[in-house]
């Protein structure tokens, strides 16, 4: 849904929007970076019932020994703001059974995705 929106360039890397943001069925996926405000704004647009899970996508490697990738354990309900509907996935470390929560880590330095993914509504006329 996403692809080709826009080019983003962070520290000479280049990020590809489908790993920030991911809308499947009744979900928005949000990478743990970006700000509710995109949820919110597809709850207004695209559905009233919309459900936000915030992923992280920095942290997929236990500290353990064996280092290694986290495997999906199910979501946690958080607060933004008192906003209902809003999930952070859980992750646990198959060796060690150490388990990790995508943190809400809204930076300032991803307002520029933000702002480009919600203007992409009226580009692709999701609005």
């Amino acid at each position: 849904m996403f692809d080709g929106l826009y080019n983003c360039n962070h520290s000479s890397e280049n990020i590809d929007i489908n790993s920030l943001i991911s809308l499947k069925n009744n979900k928005l996926y949000l990478d743990k970076r970006l700000s509710v405000s995109i949820f919110l704004e597809f709850r207004e647009k695209i559905d009233p019932d919309l459900t936000c899970v915030y992923v992280d996508n920095e942290n997929t490697n236990c500290t353990c020994k064996f280092k290694p990738k986290f495997s999906c354990n199910g979501v946690v309900p958080i607060k933004i703001n008192k906003l209902e509907g809003i999930y952070a996935q859980q992750y646990i470390c198959p060796w060690c059974g150490k388990t990790h929560i995508a943190k809400v880590d809204s930076r300032e330095a991803n307002k520029t995705y933000e702002t480009k993914i919600l203007k992409s509504f009226v580009y692709n006329g999701i609005h």
